[in-house]
């Protein structure tokens, strides 16, 4: 073997390996994200599982109080616990819509999360005077 050819050799040896390592790095990259997506998303379910259980309890309590305020004629007295306890169910939905929807704008594909974050604000061009 002569000397152009092992130069060619370590030449083509250091270039495959390179590409191995940025493949390696891609990888890592890839299944770093992969798990922190997954683990927000986890997150974001629990979230949704506690506001699911708040909301069902302030109904409960919400049920309760619209029996015990009930007159003999079935009609209902709006008091100011009645009031509260509206407010907060409705506060507890709107919470839980939009955790929701961040479970669902979570890209969990490396692709899709590639393309959010390879997406650049474009710069504006300032004009001449």
């Amino acid at each position: 073997m002569n000397r152009t050819d092992w130069e060619r050799s370590k030449k083509q040896i250091r270039k495959t390996i390179q590409e191995g390592v940025a493949d390696i790095k891609e990888w890592a990259s890839e299944a770093s994200y992969l798990t922190g997506a997954t683990t927000n998303i986890v997150k974001l379910e629990m979230e949704v599982h506690r506001l699911r259980t708040q909301i069902e309890k302030s109904l409960r309590r919400l049920g309760h109080e619209v029996v015990r305020t009930a007159s003999a004629q079935g009609a209902i007295k709006q008091t100011p616990s009645i009031k509260k306890l509206v407010a907060s169910v409705r506060s507890l939905e709107e919470k839980l819509h939009k955790t929701e929807k961040k479970i669902k704008e979570t890209p969990l594909s490396w692709q899709a999360a590639k393309k959010a974050v390879g997406k650049k604000p474009t710069k504006k061009k300032k004009k001449k005077n």
